[in-house]
């Protein structure tokens, strides 16, 4: 089987989850933390019975630094 996991650090999920808590007022798990990292990916296909693990991470998609581009947004 294969599936793919992007980090924790993806898709400005804690910028994400600030946002939602101080505009909307709600508080929202953090969108990759089931999975965010491979000990994470690892312990839970050993909790749903997996064997023989071999996790290959490969890495993909582009660095986008955020410096600079929040000037204007204070969280």
């Amino acid at each position: 089987m294969a599936f793919t996991c992007p980090p924790e650090t993806a898709f400005m999920a804690s910028f994400q989850q600030r946002i939602c808590t101080r505009v909307l007022g709600v508080s929202l798990p953090h969108i990759l933390e089931p999975l965010g990292t491979p000990e994470k990916c690892r312990n839970l296909l050993n909790q749903a019975g997996f064997r023989d693990i071999e996790i290959k991470i490969e890495p993909s998609g582009r660095y986008r630094p955020l410096r600079g581009c929040l000037k204007s947004i204070s969280l």
